[in-house]
């Protein structure tokens, strides 16, 4: 029998050219970044974090848009031209991936919406926990209404190919799913990743190195 597995892999800062805004009712586009105080303005740009609160409605901006994910998983409605994550991000590697194990067992770690679905429909961000610019750089110790869309998954093995900066939010969100959960590394000391078995990762590659590791996972040339 073929081992059911789940796929986590980190998001990406590259984004493809023309994804969606966040658009509000009024027309305006929502820029969300981690610190809007430092991010530059502009008059028809509201800049925002995920868990600020639209004034119009009441609702935080990430509250919107899982009830507009809500909508189109049951009406198809997607009005505003989002794009799901997979298709979000530059790097073939994430439609790779969903091409091989499915959209339902591909996940993106994001440090903007946490932990979700491949398909869940994602706008534009500039938010990371890796070195960025000051108004996208997301501290470990800021609270987040991290989604998590990752289901119990009895008996089921999870992997994580992510670098170092993701392992805080990646162990929180996924206590208790799944039967075992599996982090690649590549650093010389082991991380220390609660709840998981590490998996080192032998490359010369530094910048992006889980791509690569994902790529040979999925081609079957490691294994966890």
């Amino acid at each position: 029998m073929k081992e059911r597995v789940r796929i986590v892999i980190a998001c990406a800062g590259s984004k493809v050219n023309g994804a969606g805004y966040w658009t509000t009712d009024e027309g305006k586009k929502v820029r969300f970044v981690a610190r809007p105080g430092e991010a530059q303005t502009e008059s028809d740009v509201i800049c925002a974090r995920p868990d600020d609160t639209d004034e119009h409605s009441g609702k935080t901006w990430r509250a919107l848009l899982r009830d507009y994910n809500r909508r189109w998983r049951g009406k198809g409605d997607n009005g505003r031209g989002l794009l799901p994550a997979y298709r979000l991000y530059s790097k073939s590697i994430y439609r790779d991936l969903v091409d091989k194990y499915g959209v339902e067992r591909v996940f993106i770690l994001s440090a903007g919406w946490g932990l979700i679905r491949s398909d869940f429909l994602t706008p534009q961000y500039n938010i990371t926990f890796a070195s960025g610019t000051v108004c996208s750089r997301r501290k470990q110790s800021e609270w987040y209404d991290d989604c998590n869309e990752m289901p119990d998954s009895p008996g089921e093995k999870i992997y994580l190919f992510a670098g170092l900066a993701y392992h805080t939010l990646f162990c929180r969100l996924i206590q208790g799913k799944g039967r075992e959960r599996i982090v690649f590394y590549r650093s010389q000391e082991v991380p220390s990743c609660p709840g998981c078995r590490t998996k080192h990762y032998a490359t010369n590659g530094r910048t992006n190195w889980h791509y690569l590791c994902a790529r040979d996972f999925m081609n079957g040339k490691i294994t966890g």
